[in-house]
């Protein structure tokens, strides 16, 4: 009886919410397509970003106005889309506090998960409030073509032999994800991936194995509210990588950088809400901690990153400042990725404390941090993200050109798809 009553008035508030809601939306968005045909000047705040010059464009290869192939022009269509669909759903007014009421009705309910479009179905653990989306527990490939597996491996072995014709060497790194699944197809995936690698003699690491991550202790690794794992726990792996590159590949590191007491570890208590948490509000979900780590030692960096519309955002000063993007952390709603300020297309990182060494590093969304570490050791390093590169020039050309020292790739198993892997497309 009681719980009939608990639904009936949850329902009631929430539609009375609605009403108000849809009210407000309609008087804020007419507010705003006015000001924006009165040419009223953007918020301060934004970011100006400035055309890449050409001369830089020539020297990485990447021109501007190239004639663009196919394949280009049907993934500027796609970017396109998802532009106005994110411009869209970014000024949607009061739209965290309508998600949050919505998440705040569901937990009132007592429900364990909710439907969401983008991941299928977001699970809460009532006993550890860990959120998990409906991909972690997949019963299905990772690619929808059936060779996609066997795509991935050639394309990876592709990749390895072309380097090595041309002295450079290749290390392959399997990320962790947050609920391992042993059992499932996209985990099996990863391991004949592995099993290939090895057979081919492809220089992997398998940081599932490193970092000892088992279902009785993942929590410890990830974070509540997000898909990623924690800013602690990518300095481990960062710490099983640059063993591996002192070992295998004779890089001269300084053991300091890899030392923890030798970084400042900031925790901001409930400031951070993940990708999961955003997407059912913070009630329903609550809030992690989140801890960032910088050097204590100096630094002098500067940074380029190239957008999809061949423009640069440019940065120099210490740490913080240009792998934060100049963003306190004090003043700002935390995010996972304030470590490079995001996912680019194409960045490059400049030490000018360190005269030797160049990384390029294709990387998924869980590599920042790692790379923003990796960055204390190396003179340079080049990133690229297959999410995001769209440009004439193939990321095997690409390499090429840069000569780098050493090819890292850094996926986790949801990467594991045939165009993550084109990488002479």
């Amino acid at each position: 009886m009681f719980a009939g009553i608990r639904y009936k008035l949850t329902a009631i508030a929430f539609l009375l919410f609605i009403a108000v809601f849809n009210l407000a939306t309609l008087s804020t968005f007419g507010e705003k397509v006015v000001g924006r045909l009165r040419g009223i000047p953007a918020a301060a705040g934004e970011v100006t970003i400035t055309p890449f010059p050409a001369e830089e464009l020539r020297r990485q290869r990447l021109i501007e106005g190239a004639p663009p192939t196919r394949a280009t022009l049907a993934r500027k269509l796609i970017v396109k889309r998802d532009f106005i669909d994110g411009q869209i759903t970014k000024r949607f007014p009061y739209k965290d506090a309508f998600i949050d009421l919505f998440g705040f009705c569901q937990l009132a309910m007592g429900k364990r998960y909710i439907d969401d479009v983008e991941v299928g179905r977001i699970y809460r653990d009532p006993r550890t409030r860990y959120l998990y989306s409906a991909k972690n527990f997949l019963v299905k490939s990772v690619t929808n073509q059936p060779e996609g597996p066997l795509l991935v491996q050639h394309r990876l072995l592709d990749l390895s032999r072309t380097l090595e014709q041309n002295g450079i060497p290749l290390l392959f790194i399997m990320a962790p994800n947050k609920l391992p699944a042993p059992n499932s197809p996209s985990e099996q995936t990863a391991d004949e991936l592995l099993s290939f690698a090895a057979k081919q003699r492809i220089a992997a690491l398998d940081l599932r194995k490193e970092l000892h991550i088992t279902e009785a202790n993942k929590e410890r690794f990830f974070y509540r509210t997000d898909h990623h794992w924690t800013v602690q726990t990518a300095f481990q792996a960062y710490r099983k990588i640059f063993a591996r590159l002192q070992r295998d590949y004779h890089f001269d590191f300084d053991g300091a950088y890899a030392d923890i007491d030798n970084f400042t570890a900031r925790t901001f208590p409930h400031k951070f809400l993940g990708s999961y948490g955003r997407r059912v509000g913070r009630y329903y979900a609550g809030r992690d901690d989140i801890t960032l780590l910088t050097p204590k030692f100096p630094t002098s960096y500067s940074s380029w990153k190239l957008n999809l519309r061949n423009q640069q955002v440019t940065r120099e000063g210490d740490f913080t400042e240009v792998i934060f993007d100049g963003k306190d952390p004090e003043k700002i709603a935390i995010d996972y990725i304030i470590y490079l300020n995001g996912d680019w297309p194409a960045m490059k990182i400049t030490n000018h404390l360190q005269k030797k060494y160049k990384l390029l590093v294709i990387k998924d969304s869980f590599a920042p941090p790692v790379i923003a570490f990796l960055s204390m050791n190396v003179h340079e390093i080049n990133v690229v993200d297959m999410r995001q590169y769209r440009f004439k020039q193939s990321v095997e050309e690409y390499i090429l050109d840069y000569k780098p020292d050493l090819v890292l790739i850094l996926y986790n198993k949801d990467m594991l798809s045939s165009g993550a892997f084109a990488f002479s497309e």
